[in-house]
């Protein structure tokens, strides 16, 4: 398998790198159809600045950081990953 270096020199496999990148484009997408701005949706789902604009850039974010999101905007966890691969 290919291994592609990210953040803090660990490698993470070429199909982790997608998922990681999925879940930062559906909490964008997230953020962007309520018309909210990185600052306001992070104050929305109780997520520091930073936090918000590294999930929507594919890094690494905890369980918990991604359970407080789909908690806070009512998604099942079924819906959140249905179209992951």
């Amino acid at each position: 398998m290919t291994k592609v270096k990210r953040h803090k020199n660990k490698q993470i496999e070429e199909h982790q790198v997608k998922r990681l990148n999925y879940i930062g484009q559906f909490i964008k997408e997230l953020r962007l159809n309520q018309g909210l701005t990185q600052i306001e949706f992070s104050d929305t789902n109780d997520l520091a600045r930073n936090t918000t604009q590294k999930a929507e850039y594919g890094g690494n974010i905890t369980l918990m950081t991604l359970f407080k999101i789909i908690d806070a905007n009512e998604i099942s966890l079924e819906d959140f990953f249905q179209e992951m691969e």
